[in-house]
């Protein structure tokens, strides 16, 4: 049994594995507020119009980093978050690089991006995506969660996504898990005998008719009362997965 984010149980998703983000980088990071605001005033690059009002932004805003062995994904730059799905690509003592995958929470578009992640002396954080932004200017520190996010929000969609699958009712479903990235889940409805729902991920799109064997399973108490504490016990022995393989097709 291992511990699995609630939708791939839920889902019954097996995802493949991908090189993982260095360890040293791996937690929850904050704002520097001090460094950032010397980083700004310092930079060569910025006109000096604009240093004013970017250093205001980043002295109020409250932002998180939260960095898993598979994605990165920033809080409080928005209502939502952003998960970017991420890829080690290269890794030295100067500059750790990933290639990764942001899904728009809004838009529900794509974006393709190149992080590289430098650790200073003093052990702050340094991010620079893409080449021609000043993202690289902000210093991160390390923190703690602050637990103002979308998790309440979530926990209440996953419930409602279960209600939807019991009932095979229609329905857009939307959830992000740090270290897998944002699943869209899509309930079509009625196929003949089964309930059709269609899954897509930055990295997998799949379309499922389930059982109802598989929806009894999917929605009995233990699966809602699992939803509702927002963590998992799963594995890819057990009988939704061994269903998931028989049920759905990768598009």
């Amino acid at each position: 049994m291992s511990r699995l984010p609630v939708l791939l149980v839920v889902a019954g998703l097996c995802i493949p594995a991908f090189a993982e983000v260095p360890e040293r980088f791996l937690g929850t990071w904050v704002v520097d507020k001090e460094a950032t605001a010397r980083t700004i005033a310092d930079d060569p690059n910025m006109a000096p119009e604009n240093k004013p009002g970017w250093t205001k932004r980043w002295l109020e805003v409250e932002a998180e980093a939260r960095i898993t062995e598979s994605a990165i994904s920033f809080h409080g730059l928005g209502e939502r978050p952003m998960t970017a799905s991420v890829v080690l690509e290269e890794d030295s003592r100067d500059r750790t690089l990933l290639s990764a995958v942001m899904t728009d929470p809004y838009r529900k578009t794509e974006m393709e991006l190149s992080i590289a992640m430098h650790l200073g002396e003093n052990g702050n954080l340094n991010m620079k995506i893409r080449p021609d932004n000043d993202f690289d200017l902000i210093i991160w520190k390390r923190g703690e969660v602050s637990g103002n996010d979308s998790a309440d929000q979530e926990t209440g969609d996953l419930i409602g996504y279960l209600d939807s699958v019991k009932t095979c009712s229609p329905g857009e479903f939307r959830f992000s898990y740090p270290g897998f990235g944002t699943y869209d889940n899509t309930i079509v409805g009625r196929s003949g005998n089964a309930c059709q729902v269609h899954i897509e991920h930055p990295r997998i799109s799949m379309t499922c008719n389930y059982s109802e064997a598989m929806i009894a399973l999917l929605t009995s108490e233990e699966k809602y009362q699992d939803a509702r504490n927002g963590v998992l016990q799963g594995s890819t022995d057990s009988e939704e997965s061994k269903l998931m393989s028989e049920e759905c097709s990768v598009d």
